[in-house]
């Protein structure tokens, strides 16, 4: 609210005049819950296709929880959410952990594993496929959050890892993650 900045002195009034030719309220998400499922469906969507991840699909609970949330960041939250989960999530569902996981592990219930980590998708293996399964979803999404934080620079990534970068570039080579999609 810059009329409120102005009253305040936290904002120049000459200089609000000189940019307000057009005033355009934007009712945040609160206020348009509605439009909140069709924006869902818009940025998985468009981040399936952009991360060639086109058989992930999100459950339902999921699909409540995004509904229900407080979105303070409005759209721009919004999208960013769904943009971590598309890039971070293994399996071929979106679940509800993976959202806990993204928000520092708040977890509803207590989890058979450390950290909300959930392995039991891979008990039916024998150990060394379950094993090398494993070693694949951590070593995609560890990278995938790492080059999303570091912006797709794959220099500074490897610095923050410990990774040298030609080892680092590797492990992106063997898993088809392209630092260009992270920008």
């Amino acid at each position: 609210d810059l009329h409120a900045k102005i009253q305040k002195g936290e904002f120049r009034e000459d200089l609000f005049y000189r940019l307000n030719v057009v005033t355009v309220t934007m009712p945040g998400l609160k206020e348009m819950k509605e439009d909140i499922p069709m924006l869902i469906h818009h940025f998985i969507t468009m981040f399936k296709e952009r991360y060639h991840r086109q058989h992930l699909n999100l459950t339902t609970d999921i699909l409540q929880h995004l509904y229900q949330r407080e979105w303070q960041g409005n759209v721009r939250e919004l999208r960013n959410t769904i943009k971590r989960l598309v890039l971070l999530s293994s399996g071929e569902q979106i679940k509800l952990t993976d959202l806990e996981m993204l928000d520092n592990g708040a977890s509803t219930g207590a989890a058979p594993y450390p950290e909300g980590l959930d392995f039991s998708h891979l008990h039916a293996y024998h150990f060394n496929e379950a094993k090398a399964l494993a070693i694949k979803e951590f070593s995609l999404s560890y990278i995938r959050n790492l080059l999303l934080t570091h912006r797709g620079n794959v220099t500074n990534a490897a610095a923050a890892c410990g990774l040298e970068r030609q080892a680092l570039q590797r492990i992106m080579r063997r898993y088809h993650i392209f630092s260009k999609d992270f920008r």
